[in-house]
């Protein structure tokens, strides 16, 4: 196997910045639940295709979440259909690098304020992530 290292370098709480006030999540307009499994496969894929960006996708009846490129159309794609229906129209983006989550199972509320709230599943743990402002709610 050979010899591994780990440097864990911490920061000292006086030098980080934490919001002043709660956040306040609005109500959403799309719930999805995102496995662990399913999250890694999609970065795994983002990796491989060379893509950045994630979307989770209402098209009226089913909801499917794909790694693609926004900026080139035809470049190469990965998408899973997931189990929730919808009768909603969305098309919600969010940028792979913003996705820095612990391994877990995520319950995803999603509001057209342009912020996502993702809550681990057994654990004590809620990510606010900025949904990107080209995302569309019908």
């Amino acid at each position: 196997q050979g010899k591994q290292q780990v440097k864990y370098v911490y920061a000292d709480s006086n030098v980080l910045i934490a919001p002043s006030k709660d956040i306040v999540m609005p109500k959403p307009e799309v719930t999805v639940s995102l496995t662990n499994e399913l999250i890694a496969r999609m970065q795994k894929m983002a990796a491989v295709l060379s893509v950045e960006d994630l979307a989770i996708i209402g098209d009226g009846s089913k909801v499917s979440v794909k790694v693609f490129d926004k900026k080139n159309p035809t470049a190469n794609a990965f998408g899973v259909d997931l189990e929730e229906v919808t009768t909603d129209t969305f098309h919600i983006n969010f940028k792979i690098e913003k996705l820095r989550l612990y391994a877990a199972d995520y319950e995803v509320q999603i509001s057209s304020k342009k912020i996502s709230k993702w809550t681990a599943s057994g654990l004590k743990l809620t990510v606010f992530v900025a949904v990107e402002s080209d995302s569309t709610f019908k």
